[in-house]
């Protein structure tokens, strides 16, 4: 089962999805949670990016705009006071689509 993708744009308009690199992956611990969790990435230097997370109704709440500075990011979300579920939490730089899924167990 894959449980985390990369989509990037190719030539002639062409969408590849493939399994993330190290450097372009979402780590998010503990999963499942019920309190808070923390998400890890990566973004590049000088490459705007969005941390949000959405559930499976496609409602989705932006967390962060960042500038990447070749680094690995890390955030700790509180979400004791989120409805039990899974969702998906996305980091999107300017050319790709990272997504894991991340489910709250109260």
């Amino acid at each position: 089962m894959l449980d985390k993708i990369c989509v990037q744009g190719g030539s002639g308009g062409r969408l590849a999805a493939t399994e993330s690199e190290d450097d372009l992956s979402i780590q998010i611990f503990p999963n499942p949670t019920t309190s808070s969790v923390t998400v890890q990435y990566y973004v590049q230097h000088g490459q705007e990016a969005t941390l949000s997370i959405m559930d499976l109704l496609g409602r989705e709440t932006p967390m962060k705009k960042i500038t990447g500075e070749n680094r690995r990011y890390r955030e700790t979300l509180d979400v004791d006071r989120w409805p039990s579920g899974t969702y998906l939490v996305k980091v999107k730089p300017i050319s790709q689509l990272l997504v894991k899924k991340l489910v709250i167990n109260h």
